[in-house]
């Protein structure tokens, strides 16, 4: 079906490529739809179908897109994630969610790994960087004291 996009992001693969990643929803007013990504090669043209990465609930309210941020490592996305889920051990929990994706990776793959940072970060801006195998996060937390950053280094090795 066809939707507007209510949030896009770009990340460059090794191969010249890049993976287009978005999330949309029917209106404004409407829960998004999950995460889908797209591979497109160096010269543009799709190489894979659009592919839902995960398919998290919603921001910080019932109508808010995610919040999230993507980098590669070599040709894999790499998408980490603020929203609340069921995902966790023991039920629902809000957390930090990264997922790795590739072209061969099968549709609504679970995360990779789930951190309960110190904060509540529903809907909280998320950057995320990549070397070699290194992921550096950062993001603020929206819902208690604005001022307050974080950046946490994890290791992404499979």
């Amino acid at each position: 079906r066809d939707a507007p996009v209510r949030s896009l992001a770009l990340a460059p693969r090794s191969d010249g490529g890049a993976w287009l990643v978005f999330q949309s929803s029917a209106s404004s007013l409407s829960p998004p739809d999950p995460i889908r990504a797209l591979a497109p090669d160096a010269a543009g043209a799709p190489s894979t179908a659009v592919r839902t990465v995960g398919d998290p609930a919603s921001g910080i309210g019932s109508s808010d897109p995610a919040s999230y941020a993507v980098a590669s490592v070599k040709n894999q996305l790499v998408l980490a994630g603020s929203w609340f889920g069921a995902d966790c051990d023991g039920g629902g929990c809000s957390g930090l969610r990264f997922y790795l994706f590739d072209e061969l990776s099968p549709e609504n793959v679970a995360p990779a790994l789930i951190q309960s940072p110190s904060s509540v970060m529903l809907g909280s801006p998320i950057s995320l960087l990549t070397a070699d195998t290194h992921l550096l996060v950062a993001y603020s937390d929206w819902t208690g004291n604005p001022t307050d950053v974080w950046a946490e280094r994890y290791e992404c090795s499979q």
